[in-house]
C-alpha cells in the first residue's frame, strides 16, 4: 500500500467512516479519470456534469491532493487502484454494519 495515499487518508479522517471512505474513493476515481488511467468498471464511476480538473475542490478535496501527488510521481495509477479496491472492500463492511447513508 502506498504510504503517501495512506497518509492522506489518515490526515483527512474526520470521524465519519462512510463519508471519509467515499470521499477518498471519489478522489481516487477523479485522479484516474483526469490522468486517463484505467478505472475499474466495478466502481461505476462517471464524473458529474461540469467537473473539470481544477474545479474539483468544491466536489472532492482528496482529488486535488491526489492529482498533485500523481503529477509529482509519488503515486501511480496502480497505487490508486490498489487503494481504491481496499476502500471498496471497506465500504461493503461499513454498509453491512449499517454505517452507510
Amino acid at each position: 500500500m502506498n504510504a503517501t495515499i495512506q497518509d492522506l487518508f489518515d490526515i483527512t479522517d474526520d470521524g465519519d467512516e462512510w463519508g471519509h471512505n467515499r470521499e477518498m474513493a471519489w478522489g481516487i476515481a477523479f485522479t484516474l479519470y483526469f490522468r486517463d488511467e484505467t478505472i475499474p468498471s466495478a466502481w461505476r464511476f462517471e464524473p458529474g456534469l461540469g467537473i473539470t480538473e481544477g474545479n474539483t475542490r468544491n466536489e472532492c478535496f482528496a482529488a486535488d491532493e491526489l492529482l498533485t501527488h500523481y503529477d509529482a510521481g509519488t503515486i501511480t495509477g496502480d497505487d490508486l487502484r490498489e487503494f481504491g479496491i481496499m476502500l471498496d472492500e471497506q465500504s461493503e463492511v461499513l454498509e453491512a454494519a449499517g454505517k452507510s447513508y
